[in-house]
């Protein structure tokens, strides 16, 4: 099975882990890039994780301070937001998931930035506050590691160009952000 490996640079000093919610896209002229680590990072094309790496300096992380993984681990038929059956298929890697990152942080105190909406929703067990809200300081989008099927703190940290952290209307989230790594 071809999947990207997990991107971590020292286990013993990740401060967030980094979930995206699978590896599909259709990036070149509809097929499918094959990346060696997840969200591309390390590699020639930045377009997956330049936002990511944007929104890890603004809370002053950057990418040697996570470990980052897939919810999903393999390539689907297709993208996350287009697959139908993407909760059915990610309720079999839910396990697998939650087994990987006890190997390293069997406390469960690393928090989770989770970068899209949909992970998100699939792994709660109450209703969110929109995006919008959660950004610009409306709603606490945090949830306790009780709250969710993770087990973990989870943040959301989407990685769309919309939520990019840098602007001013999203200052009290940015904050509270590098408050919390702080």
């Amino acid at each position: 099975m071809n999947t990207p490996q997990p991107f971590f640079s020292d286990l013993s000093k990740i401060k967030a882990i980094l979930l995206g919610a699978e590896p599909s896209n259709n990036s070149s002229k509809g097929k499918t890039v094959y990346l060696e680590y997840v969200f591309g990072i390390n590699g020639k094309d930045k377009r997956y994780f330049q936002m990511i790496e944007k929104n890890l300096s603004a809370i002053g992380l950057t990418r040697f301070d996570i470990y980052a993984q897939n919810l999903v681990q393999a390539y689907q038929a297709e993208e996350t937001n287009n697959n139908i059956h993407w909760e059915s298929i990610a309720e079999k890697w839910l396990s697998i998931l939650k087994n990987e990152l006890d190997q390293f942080d069997k406390s469960r105190k690393i928090p989770v930035l989770v970068t899209a909406e949909r992970i998100m929703e699939f792994l709660t067990m109450e209703p969110l506050p929109t995006p919008k809200e959660i950004y610009k300081g409306l709603a606490d989008g945090i949830l306790a590691a009780d709250e969710n099927r993770l087990g973990r703190v989870l943040i959301p940290f989407y990685r769309h160009y919309y939520y990019d952290l840098s602007k001013d209307e999203y200052i009290s989230y940015r904050d509270k952000l590098r408050n919390f790594f702080h």
